[in-house]
C-alpha cells in the first residue's frame, strides 16, 4: 500500500527568539532612553569600580569569620585561658602606654590595696540621694511643726527682769512669751495669758481666804526664765493681744531688740566695799572686813542681800522701786516699810562703807552709802603723811602723793624741780 507523503513545513519561530546582539542592542536604546528622560543627551553614563585586594591573614582583622551574628553566646573564656594567651601575647604586649604590662600592673596594685570600683561608689550616691528624697517626701506628707531645739511649743519664757504686781494676794505680771512654731509670741493681756495657761493644762493662782494661803500654779514656776540677750536670739512672731490671737498662725519673724529697759525701771552698777568704817558682825570670816547690801530683786517677787568683802566689787541689778504688794498678806520678808532712800528704793539696807558706780542708766554719778547714808562722791588722799593729803576725803582713791623736801624756787642755784617741800636750803637767787 503505497503511502502518501505529507509535506510538513516547520515554521520559524525565530522571530521570538533573540540573539546577545539583540539584547545588547535593546539594553543600549533603554540606557539611551533612560539618559534623554534624566536630559543627558549624547553622553555615557561612566561608572567606576575599585576594588582592594587583602591578604588572607589580614582579613581576620577586621572580618568576623564566626558566627556570631547569628547566634549570640558566651566567650569560653577562664582564668587558665587568660593566662594562656597571656603568656603567648606576653612578649608582644607593649611596656608602657593605655594597654601595656604598666598599666596592668597599675590596675592590680589598685585592686590589691582595697580598690573600689567606681560605679559602687556611683550607687551608693545614689541610694543616698534616694534615701534623702525619701525623707523629704515623707517630711511633705507628714510635715513637722517647727520647733526650737530648746524651748518646745508651748513653753512660758520671761526674763529676769519681770514687772509682778501683787494683785489680792496673786502675783502676777508681765512680760511673758510662749513658744509656737520656733517663735516667742508675747502675750499683751495678763487675761489672756490666763486663757493660755489653761489650755496647756496649768491653773490660775488664787487666794484661799479660808486657808489663807495661794493655791494654783505660779508663773514663777512654769516660766522658763531666759537672759535677755538669749531671748533676742529666738525668732519672734506676732504679739499676742486678744484670745483670738491665739488660734492665729504666729506669722512671720519680726525684728525686735529687748533689754531691759523696755521692760522695766532697773539700775545696774558696779558695787565695791571700801576700806574704813565696814560692818564685820554679817562677815562668814570675822577676820575679814564686809559690807553688805539688801536690795529688790529684778523679777520683783523678792528682795536678796550680796556680801562684799572689803576692797571687791560685785556687779549688782536691782529695782529702781520695789514692786506693789499687799500688806495684808506681806510679812517681813517684803520688807516694805523699811524703804529708805527716795528714787532708789530699789535699795533697801546698806552695811559698811559702799560705793556704787552705775551702768545703767548711763550717767549716773557714783554714789557712797556709809551704813546706809549716802555720803557723797568724797574721793581723795587719805594719807595725813602724803603731801596732797585731803581732810574731808572718806575713802583712799590711791592719788596720795609723798613729800619731797628741798628747794622749791624755780631761781634759786639749788632749784630741785622734783621736791614738793620747802625746807628752806635755797641759795643763789
Amino acid at each position: 500500500m503505497a503511502t502518501k507523503s505529507k509535506n510538513i513545513s516547520l515554521k520559524s519561530n525565530r522571530s521570538n527568539l533573540y540573539t546577545k546582539q539583540d539584547l545588547k542592542n535593546n539594553k543600549l536604546s533603554k540606557i539611551k532612553e533612560s539618559l534623554q528622560k534624566n536630559k543627558v543627551k549624547n553622553k555615557k553614563a561612566i561608572i567606576s569600580l575599585n576594588k582592594k585586594v587583602y591578604k588572607n591573614k589580614q582579613t581576620t582583622d577586621f572580618i568576623n569569620t564566626s558566627f556570631s551574628e547569628l547566634i549570640k553566646s558566651n566567650p569560653n573564656y577562664n582564668v587558665s585561658k587568660f593566662f594562656e594567651v597571656y603568656q603567648d601575647l606576653f612578649y608582644d604586649i607593649p611596656k608602657k602606654g593605655e594597654k601595656s604590662h604598666n598599666s596592668l600592673i597599675l590596675q592590680s596594685q589598685e585592686y590589691i590595696n582595697d580598690y573600689i570600683d567606681p560605679k559602687e561608689l556611683i550607687i551608693e550616691e545614689l541610694l543616698e540621694e534616694l534615701e534623702r528624697k525619701d525623707e523629704e517626701y515623707n517630711l511633705k506628707e507628714n510635715p513637722e511643726p517647727k520647733e526650737n531645739v530648746f524651748y518646745p511649743n508651748g513653753t512660758f519664757l520671761r526674763t529676769h527682769g519681770w514687772n509682778v504686781e501683787i494683785v489680792e494676794g496673786v502675783p502676777q505680771g508681765l512680760p511673758i512669751w510662749v513658744m509656737q512654731e520656733g517663735l516667742k509670741r508675747e502675750f499683751k493681756s495678763y487675761d489672756v495669758y490666763k486663757i493660755a495657761k489653761r489650755a496647756l493644762g496649768f491653773t490660775n493662782m488664787s487666794y484661799d481666804t479660808d486657808k489663807k494661803e495661794l493655791i494654783g500654779d505660779k508663773d514663777l514656776e512654769i516660766t522658763e526664765k531666759v537672759h535677755t540677750s538669749d531671748l533676742n536670739n529666738i525668732p519672734t512672731g506676732k504679739d499676742i493681744n486678744t484670745d483670738s490671737d491665739l488660734n492665729m498662725p504666729p506669722g512671720p519673724d519680726r525684728e525686735i531688740d529687748l533689754s531691759l529697759a523696755n521692760i522695766l525701771d532697773y539700775f545696774q552698777a558696779n558695787v565695791t566695799c571700801l576700806s574704813g568704817a565696814t560692818n564685820v558682825k554679817f562677815s562668814v570670816d570675822p577676820l575679814k572686813s564686809s559690807c553688805l547690801i539688801r536690795y529688790w530683786t529684778l523679777d520683783g517677787t523678792r528682795t536678796t542681800s550680796r556680801r562684799i568683802y572689803e576692797g571687791e566689787s560685785k556687779k549688782v541689778y536691782f529695782r529702781e522701786h520695789f514692786p506693789t504688794y499687799d500688806s495684808t498678806v506681806s510679812s517681813e520678808y517684803y520688807i516694805g516699810n523699811k524703804v529708805k532712800f527716795g528714787d532708789k528704793s530699789g535699795l533697801i539696807e546698806i552695811e559698811g562703807h559702799v560705793q556704787f558706780d552705775y551702768i545703767h542708766p548711763i550717767g549716773v554719778p557714783p554714789e557712797t552709802y556709809l551704813n546706809g547714808v549716802q555720803v557723797g562722791p568724797d574721793f581723795g588722799c587719805t594719807d595725813p603723811d602724803a603731801f596732797n593729803y585731803t581732810p574731808s576725803a572718806i575713802f583712799d582713791d590711791g592719788s596720795c602723793i609723798a613729800k619731797i623736801y628741798g628747794c622749791t624756787d624755780p631761781g634759786a642755784e639749788n632749784f630741785d624741780p622734783e621736791a614738793n617741800m620747802e625746807d628752806g636750803s635755797c641759795y643763789g637767787i
